[in-house]
């Protein structure tokens, strides 16, 4: 409890502008954002061990900052000399606009938003500078195209679109930057829907702070917001997350965002997976977990486990055909379709007992946040 009034002073006082000199830390959060963070501004009044862990944390960031910003000069000068109009997304965006420091803001790849007819092209001559991709069959409805990695730089994400994928996703995302590149409304609502839809809230405490850096920063307009956060499906994300931390968030910015409804499970449940990091820890498969994020759509989770099946057999025989005999196929797709199935099985056997876990109550409360155009 000391440790969690420790990081709500903390933030508290960073988002408000107040001094950060007289706060006192007697362990550090096991949240790395949080640590650096709390070692960029407040390392002197840190016990000499939590220094020295912060100080680790801060070096291990800064590297990573340093393959981040190689990663993004590449791809700036790659592109730019293929005519190709791109926009950095995220992790970029927030590090170098809204982060005093861009080595605060960790980010494991580079993220990148081009047009529909763009993304292809611009794939392959990232693939042509030096980049491979993870693999090389993807179906053409993702949001992004697959992973490109290279040694001694970020991974990087092509994508040509963030959300729902629907058609005119990309020409309508395009117009908004184009409008405006860095687009503060836009941003915000990447994040919610990110935070909430893509991640089911896992990467809850990072998202608390990005939310701060934001606000404190940008000049946000709360009506282009809400039209942005209704049309991509993220409508009454923000305004939940601002709500369930009214001691760290300035009363100014919950006025601008009024939270409508939400109620105590669905608070707690924000709240604590923000601060009690132990109940992230619990150890649930990626699957398990979209079982209990898609619980009131069940129906529409076992659709989308079904259509997984098509584009992952196929990418199977596609890697295959080069090598493998035509008569393998079809013990290969028995032997995969056995396989999901049984695991598919399994995952409704244990259903009830990931409903019961503290990590079920919670996510299964956040579930109360999906809104009419989220999915």
């Amino acid at each position: 409890m000391e440790r969690e009034q420790e990081i709500l002073a903390f933030l508290k006082a960073l988002f408000a502008g107040e001094p950060l000199e007289g706060l006192t830390f007697t362990r550090l959060p096991a949240e790395k954002s949080l640590q650096v963070l709390i070692y960029y501004y407040c390392r002197k009044q840190l016990p000499e061990d939590c220094r020295e862990t912060a100080q680790k944390a801060y070096y291990s960031f800064a590297i990573s900052e340093m393959r981040r910003r190689a990663t993004g000069e590449k791809i700036r000068s790659v592109l730019d000399e293929a005519g190709i109009p791109f926009y950095f997304l995220k992790g970029c965006e927030l590090a170098y606009a809204y982060y005093p420091d861009p080595a605060l803001r960790f980010s494991i790849d580079v993220d990148f938003l081009t047009g529909e007819n763009d993304a292809l092209p611009a794939f392959q001559r990232l693939i042509d500078n030096g980049w491979e991709p993870l693999h090389e069959f993807y179906e053409i409805g993702e949001r992004h195209l697959p992973d490109l990695v290279r040694k001694n730089f970020c991974a990087i994400e092509v994508h040509r679109n963030l959300f729902r994928s629907d058609p005119g996703e990309n020409r309508r995302l395009m117009e908004i930057l184009q409008e405006d590149p860095h687009s503060p409304e836009l941003l915000l609502v990447h994040l919610m829907y990110h935070a909430f839809r893509q991640h089911h809230w896992h990467n809850a405490m990072k998202t608390v702070i990005d939310v701060g850096m934001v606000l404190r920063k940008a000049t946000v307009d709360p009506d282009k917001y809400r039209a942005l956060a209704a049309e991509f499906g993220a409508d009454g994300l923000l305004e939940a997350v601002l709500a369930s931390f009214p001691e760290i968030y300035p009363e100014t910015w919950r006025q601008m965002f009024p939270c409508q409804r939400l109620d105590d499970d669905t608070r707690m449940a924000i709240r604590a997976f923000a601060l009690q990091p132990e109940i992230l820890r619990q150890r649930h498969s990626s699957r398990e977990r979209l079982f209990l994020a898609h619980r009131p759509d069940f129906r529409g989770f076992v659709g989308r486990q079904l259509k997984s099946l098509t584009p992952s057999m196929l990418g199977v025989i596609y890697h295959l055909s080069p090598t493998g005999s035509a008569l393998c196929y079809p013990f290969l797709l028995i032997h995969y379709l056995i396989s999901r199935s049984l695991g598919f099985a399994l995952l409704l056997l244990r259903g009830r007992r990931l409903q019961q876990s503290d990590f079920g109550r919670m996510l299964l409360a956040l579930n109360k946040l999906k809104s009419p155009g989220g999915k």
